[in-house]
């Protein structure tokens, strides 16, 4: 039984049994299989090297990025990130999994967009990737390697996400 799909624009992610299946291509490192450069034309068990098997809470692709959701607040990001997407710092692309701080309760995006928000168990919102648009809602179009926060003119706890290209 499938019990969640996430599409980029060249790869998916299925969830099913708390096991996460990819396929599609990996270019950019978006299926979080570091020795898997080839395209895969069916799904494969995406197995994870220091995290064993634990409760996947949620996960979202982006256009050439992948995020995986905890239950226990952990997120693991891979795939493209030439505009920060991934929220960690750097301007690299992940073919392995790095982890993303703090811990967050949501993931958010939207399919081809390479602009990913997460709920922080603060309640904040923080955002990471693309700004060119001010998509980022940080007040500017400035971008940065590291997830920023949401400014929004209100006190405001979102309890859900979505966003979109263009």
């Amino acid at each position: 039984l499938v019990e969640k799909i996430s599409s980029g624009l060249e790869h998916s992610l299925f969830l099913s049994s708390n096991e996460v299946y990819i396929t599609g291509s990996n270019a950019y490192g978006q299926m979080c299989a570091p020795t898997w450069s080839q395209t895969l034309f069916w799904p494969h068990w995406l197995r994870w090297t220091h995290f064993g098997r634990q409760h996947i809470e949620s996960f979202e692709a982006i256009q050439s990025s992948s995020f995986v959701l905890f239950i226990d607040g952990t997120v693991l990001a891979c795939g493209k990130n030439d505009e920060g997407q991934l929220g960690d710092g750097t301007l690299e692309d992940q073919f392995g999994t790095v982890m993303l701080f703090p811990p967050i309760r949501r993931l958010g995006v939207g399919a081809s967009a390479e602009t990913a928000f997460f709920v922080g168990f603060n309640g904040y919102v923080y955002s990471a990737g693309r700004n060119d648009h001010g998509q980022m809602g940080s007040g500017d179009t400035d971008f940065t390697e590291w997830g920023r926060k949401v400014l929004f003119n209100m006190d405001i706890h979102a309890s859900k996400i979505s966003a979109a290209s263009n």
